[in-house]
């Protein structure tokens, strides 16, 4: 059961203007229904999330795309935001005519078509690619110390040559 409780102070005013209590699929923002566990970058330990752990969302960015709004989601009412003010480097590639399958693995909650529709890379040309090894891609966030962070990357295969599908 939850309990909501709004208790306005003496000689104030109190309005609520909606309430909104989203439940949570399994895996969701843990292990993306990949593995069973997560482990952190650089480490072989493993990371738990358990049922009291509480996220709050500081950066959702729609790379290289533009921003997506809750009713453009797809069914989670989020808000994906360019990432252009964020990022450093790297060539917009936009794959308009892509067509996502979603499995049971990657079902459509996950993002929506939109974020996969563009995305961001060193460049595709020649001259691009005998500077890859020397150029990377970064983004700049600001977060507050003293937290740990979890950070969801979404790649989607957008070279038919790699293995036939999206």
């Amino acid at each position: 059961m939850l309990n909501l409780t709004f208790k306005p102070s003496l000689y104030s005013l109190a309005f609520v203007n909606g309430i909104e209590i989203v439940s949570m699929p399994d895996l969701f923002y843990s292990k993306g229904g990949f593995d069973n566990k997560i482990i952190n970058v650089g480490s072989v330990a493993e990371f738990e999330i358990d049922n009291s752990t509480a996220f709050e969302t500081i950066h959702r960015r729609n790379v290289g795309g533009e921003m997506v709004s809750d009713v453009r989601d797809s069914g989670m009412f989020r808000w994906w935001y360019p990432d252009e003010d964020f990022q450093m480097k790297g060539v917009v590639v936009s794959i308009p005519q892509a067509k996502i399958k979603y499995t049971d693995k990657t079902p459509a909650y996950v993002a929506p078509e939109d974020v996969y529709a563009t995305s961001r890379s060193m460049g595709l040309t020649n001259e691009y690619l005998r500077h890859n090894l020397e150029m990377n891609m970064t983004w700049y966030f600001t977060v507050d110390v003293g937290y740990t962070y979890l950070v969801r990357l979404h790649f989607f295969e957008t070279s038919l040559e790699v293995n036939g599908t999206h």
